[in-house]
């Protein structure tokens, strides 16, 4: 996770031109509470990951593939599937 410094709100610096550390996290408190919640709406915790495989080997393709699917699928909130070929862009993942 990246937030970028506004130039409205400066980090702060000691005397020895190192960032405080403890005033810049509470002057962007909001801003990381803001993307931590957006992360954790985000999440696609209602799709199981595959189980019964190694974890040492990974899952087998088509299985992968098939998660991969219906993750794609809750995120987009399509009704009808998109090619796996397909361009996430031209389906609308830009909006």
């Amino acid at each position: 996770m990246i937030i970028l410094a506004s130039p409205s709100k400066p980090f702060s610096y000691s005397p020895k031109n190192l960032v405080r550390r403890a005033a810049t996290l509470s002057a962007y408190e909001a801003e990381i509470n803001t993307l931590y919640k957006t992360i954790e709406d985000s999440m696609q915790v209602s799709i199981p990951p595959p189980t019964g495989t190694d974890r040492h080997e990974g899952w087998p393709a088509d299985t992968a593939l098939q998660f991969v699917r219906q993750i794609v699928h809750n995120i987009m909130n399509r009704a009808s599937p998109i090619p796996d070929n397909g361009d996430f862009f031209s389906h609308g993942c830009d909006r």
